[in-house]
C-alpha cells in the first residue's frame, strides 16, 4: 500500500463478490474506494465476470461518459443493435448522450476482467431499453415513466386561487 491516500494498487485489493442473479454474477475491485458522490465524480472498478454471465443490464447514460478496457479474456459486447467480440487489450468508449445502449456478456468458459471507468454525476439519468426503465440518480429512483399531457391532474382551481 502507498503512503499517499490517493494511490491504490489493484493487486493489494481483495475481490468483492457481486451476485445479483444467475445472469449477473462475478467479482469486483473498486479502485476508487474512498469515492463518494460529494467528493468525486469519477469511478474506476475492475470487474471479473464469471463464465456465461453479464456485466450489467443493457443501458445508456444521458450525461456520463464510460470507458472500458478488456484486461483479460474475451467477451461479447452488445452495442445498440450490434454484437461483436472484444478481447484483451480492446479499449471501448461509450460517450454520453449518444443514446446507444451497451452490455458485456462473458460467452466463454474462462473469467473475463474489465477495467471500467465512468463519471458518477449526481444528476445522471440512465435508460434500460430491455426493461423500459429509467434511473434518476438525483431522485434516487429506478422506474418507468407514463406519458401524459403537461396539464394532466393539475388542480382545478389552482391551489393559489383556493387560498384567495
Amino acid at each position: 500500500m502507498s503512503e499517499m491516500p490517493n494511490i491504490v494498487n489493484m493487486n493489494d485489493l481483495k475481490w468483492e463478490e457481486a451476485h445479483y442473479s444467475e445472469h449477473y454474477s462475478g467479482w469486483s475491485k473498486r479502485l476508487t474506494p474512498s469515492m463518494n458522490r460529494k467528493e468525486s465524480h469519477m469511478g474506476v472498478v475492475v470487474e471479473r465476470l464469471k463464465p456465461k454471465s453479464l456485466s450489467c443490464p443493457f443501458h445508456y447514460h444521458v450525461h456520463e461518459d464510460e470507458f472500458c478496457l478488456i484486461l483479460k479474456g474475451r467477451a461479447m459486447l452488445r452495442y445498440g443493435d450490434r454484437t461483436t467480440e472484444v478481447k484483451e487489450g480492446d479499449a471501448i468508449s461509450f460517450p454520453h448522450g449518444e443514446r446507444i445502449a451497451h452490455q458485456f456478456y462473458n460467452h466463454t468458459d474462462e473469467f473475463v476482467e474489465i477495467l471500467m471507468m465512468g463519471e458518477n454525476l449526481p444528476y445522471e439519468v440512465c435508460y434500460f431499453p430491455d426493461s423500459d426503465k429509467w434511473l434518476s440518480r438525483s431522485m434516487g429512483k429506478v422506474g418507468r415513466f407514463e406519458s401524459t399531457d403537461y396539464w394532466t391532474d393539475e388542480p382545478d382551481p389552482p391551489m393559489i386561487k383556493v387560498q384567495e
